[in-house]
């Protein structure tokens, strides 16, 4: 599921974004992905993904680096994608669901 696309950056071998994003999770996800797309005339072409485990995000207080692009076939494409993620806020919402 698409939740947000950046600006694109065109005519660029090294593009630099410098974007803040606010993703609000209402449901528990695996993980979370980063798609890399090379924006031609006609389409989009996959790039490759950089994937982290939420389980590691609600665990660290952030997430800052150069982290490699995965291609489909499981191998790393030629560049990285420097990212720091971090969850700002934890709240466990529960519903009491039996009767004393």
């Amino acid at each position: 599921m698409l939740v947000f696309s950046s600006s694109i950056i065109s005519n660029s071998l090294n593009p630099q974004w410098d974007e803040d994003y606010r993703i609000e999770v209402c449901h528990f996800a695996e993980e979370l992905v980063f798609e890399v797309r090379d924006k031609d005339h006609a389409y989009a072409e996959f790039i490759g993904s950089v994937t982290f485990p939420t389980r590691a995000l609600l665990a660290e207080e952030a997430m800052v680096g150069h982290y490699p692009i995965m291609k489909k076939n499981g191998n790393a494409s030629k560049g990285t994608l420097e990212l720091k993620v971090q969850v700002k806020e934890k709240t466990l919402f529960w519903k009491k669901i039996y009767k004393e």
